[in-house]
Formats: C-alpha cells, sequence, structure tokens
C-alpha cells in the first residue's frame, strides 16, 4: 500500500466513525462506486492513448508501403517515416 492509499484510508476511516450503521454501508457503496468510476476512468484513457499510438504506427507502415509501391527510395521513406531502413525493408515482404 502506497502513502496515498495509506492516507486515504485514513481518512476514510476517520469519517465511518462518525457515521452509524446504515450511514457507514452508505458511505462505503459511495467511495467504491467513486473509485470504480475513476479506476475505469483511467483505464479508458490508457486505452485510448494505446489504440492511438498503434493506430498512428499503422498508418506509418501504411505509407512506407504505398511509397515503395511507388518506387521512392529506402533512405527517403525512412527519413519521412522516422523509420530505421531494416524495419521498411521487413515491409516489403
Amino acid at each position: 500500500m502506497n502513502l496515498k492509499d495509506e492516507q486515504l484510508r485514513i481518512k476514510h476511516k476517520d469519517h465511518l466513525e462518525q457515521l452509524d450503521k446504515e450511514g457507514k454501508v452508505m458511505y462505503v457503496s459511495v467511495v467504491e462506486e467513486f473509485y470504480t468510476k475513476k479506476g475505469r476512468e483511467e483505464g479508458m484513457e490508457k486505452g485510448m492513448e494505446k489504440g492511438m499510438e498503434k493506430g498512428m504506427e499503422e498508418m506509418t507502415k501504411k505509407m512506407a508501403r504505398n511509397l515503395l509501391a511507388s518506387g521512392i527510395s529506402l533512405d527517403v521513406i525512412a527519413k519521412s517515416a522516422d523509420l530505421p531502413v531494416d524495419k521498411i525493408q521487413a515491409l516489403m515482404n
């Protein structure tokens, strides 16, 4: 458990001690929902970032293949696509 988690646990413990049984159940429910939602949002954000990166990578490869098919030199493609020549040569297969 990291320091932030420990601080949150202490904060929530202090709040819980002030509530009756029904209040505790409601409080825990709200806190769990908050962290579940926050976790989902963070996961979605990371997934979107990964998806964008993968999409850009695929687009770069497609551009390199199209340039190869047009007869453009490997060096020009490598510089334009910011890829090493060996990666572009691998796209030829």
